[in-house]
């Protein structure tokens, strides 16, 4: 009988170990990558929304944000900068969220989604994003 949890307690050893970072932090990732597309940024996004809130989280930018649908789960979204940043700068980057929604239903659904700025912050000791839709600036402070 104890040949049976063998496996997956050498398993589940494995996968806390692989999720630890060097000073023993837990590593929890972002929902999504954000990305650089000035073509894509320049284009509206396919369906409404209205922006809750957004704050840095760690290194995620984390976006609640409402629409109309069934439940959300047939939801895609997509976070996009209009420039590539430079080691060195404090400069900032402009964002905004792609959102298509092909659900038809009447209910108002608010979700929250996290999206990695870590490839933004290489070589930079901070940076300040405008997001589309939300007055206030988030900076990132490394």
């Amino acid at each position: 009988m104890l040949k049976n949890f063998k496996c997956p307690i050498i398993l589940l050893a494995f996968i806390l170990l692989a999720c630890n970072t060097d000073d023993g932090d837990l590593v929890l990732p972002c929902d999504f990558t954000a990305f650089i597309d000035l073509d894509l940024y320049n284009e509206p996004s396919q369906s409404e929304f209205t922006i809750e809130s957004a704050q840095i989280n760690d290194n995620c930018l984390d976006i609640t944000f409402s629409a109309s649908g069934c439940d959300g789960v047939s939801w895609v979204v997509q976070l996009v900068s209009d420039i590539p940043l430079q080691a060195g700068d404090f400069g900032g980057a402009n964002l905004s969220l792609k959102f298509t929604n092909p659900e038809v239903c009447e209910a108002y659904i608010t979700k929250t989604y996290s999206f990695s700025v870590l490839d933004y912050l290489n070589g930079l000791e901070g940076i300040s994003f405008s997001l589309q839709g939300w007055e206030e600036p988030l900076t990132f402070v490394n």
